[in-house]
């Protein structure tokens, strides 16, 4: 909740107070904040706010969509845009509305929704810990939660594979392998905060994805999640294709081109990784974590000037993708053949919808490694 905010200054005033008031929530979650950029990890956000005095659906687009363009014309390629829009209350279906729209007209763009009663939705890499329900009286009608809704976020992934994870082979997926009894177990294995893993457990219950009879959290109707799963959006950036200055071979050279940890061979070239490629004659794809490492970008290594744009009707070496869930795929990428590669899972629902074969390498994977978890 907003600690006397003023809605009813000035909008200069608002706006001033309005900032203050979410670089003291950043701060308190951990973020560096340095003349508008947010800064926490991997993940760097240029901060544009705007505070209403009133609210309607029409006018959080209104603002939101000022906010976005403010920080879009100051976002830098190493800094992704973050547009935030404070209102003293915000009903659940005018919240549906503004991130359903900013998913569908500024993918690229961050989205931050802030209330007096205590309503935190946030959209974007490293930014779900800071979602919070509102804060409603007792015995008052509360309708469907916009947090809990996004059941696939990039945390929400991640912590999907911790629980399929005992029952997949350690080297098709890197996660501790446990029974967890209760949201705090599950949020200590995934590093997360507790409320979020709390939200997450209750949004798989009121969707029955979760055994209620078992001792730890165990999911069922496993087909219906895999299903839904596969159908959440996965990008945040359209695909790059690259080429080098001389070929080469990316597998051999992926160590050398990107810092550690933060890049890793993706869909055909990971399943092939994992033992189950059969497509080929396709541009190998990498998956990255961030646009700062690559050419040019503050975190890219001096051997990524071997790298260039690919433009029409020149040969194609790889193809950089830049996924949404971020945080799964990374936590998640394994080594098999000594180079990183993302997990079987993650293969899985990248390849499925791809025009080439995808749907065949999805189902090799489906038949080997999923269905027997499905049962």
């Amino acid at each position: 909740m907003f600690d006397d905010l003023h809605f009813s200054k000035s909008p200069a005033r608002r706006e001033i107070e309005a900032e203050a008031q979410i670089s003291a929530l950043f701060g308190a979650a951990g973020w560096q904040n340095e003349l508008g950029v947010i800064s926490k990890g991997p993940w760097r956000y240029r901060l544009e706010a705007r505070a209403l005095a009133h609210a309607s659906e029409s006018q959080l687009i209104d603002a939101w969509s000022r906010a976005c363009l403010m920080a879009r014309a100051a976002s830098q390629p190493d800094v992704r845009p973050l547009a935030v829009v404070l209102a003293p209350k915000v009903a659940d279906h005018w919240a549906v509305r503004l991130v359903d729209f900013a998913e569908r007209y500024a993918p690229d763009v961050a989205l931050g929704l802030m209330d007096q009663e205590g309503r935190r939705v946030f959209r974007g890499a490293g930014l779900e810990d800071l979602n919070a329900e509102p804060v409603r009286p007792s015995g008052s009608k509360v309708g469907a939660s916009l947090v809990a809704r996004n059941l696939f976020s990039a945390l929400n992934q991640w912590l999907l594979k911790l629980l399929l994870a005992p029952e997949i082979p350690e080297g098709l997926l890197n996660a501790p392998r446990a029974d967890f009894r209760n949201a705090s177990a599950l949020a200590g294995a995934a590093r997360c905060g507790v409320m979020s893993a709390h939200r997450f457990v209750e949004e798989l219950r009121a969707q029955r994805f979760l055994d209620e009879s078992a001792r730890h959290l165990r999911l069922v109707r496993r087909a219906e999640l895999f299903a839904s799963w596969s159908k959440a959006r996965s990008q945040s950036f359209p695909d790059l294709p690259m080429r080098f200055v001389l070929h080469r071979e990316i597998r051999d050279e992926l160590p050398q081109l990107f810092p550690d940890g933060r890049a890793c061979l993706g869909l055909f070239a990971a399943a092939d990784e994992l033992g189950m490629g059969f497509v080929s004659g396709l541009p190998p794809y990498v998956l990255l974590d961030h646009p700062s490492v690559l050419p040019g970008g503050i975190n890219a290594l001096p051997a990524a000037q071997l790298m260039v744009p690919a433009g029409p009707g020149e040969p194609v070496h790889f193809i950089a993708r830049i996924p949404r869930a971020s945080r799964s795929v990374f936590n998640g990428m394994v080594r098999p053949r000594g180079v990183a590669s993302a997990d079987i899972i993650q293969v899985w629902l990248d390849v499925a919808s791809h025009p080439s074969r995808g749907a065949e390498q999805a189902d090799v994977i489906w038949r080997r490694v999923l269905a027997p978890l499905v049962g």
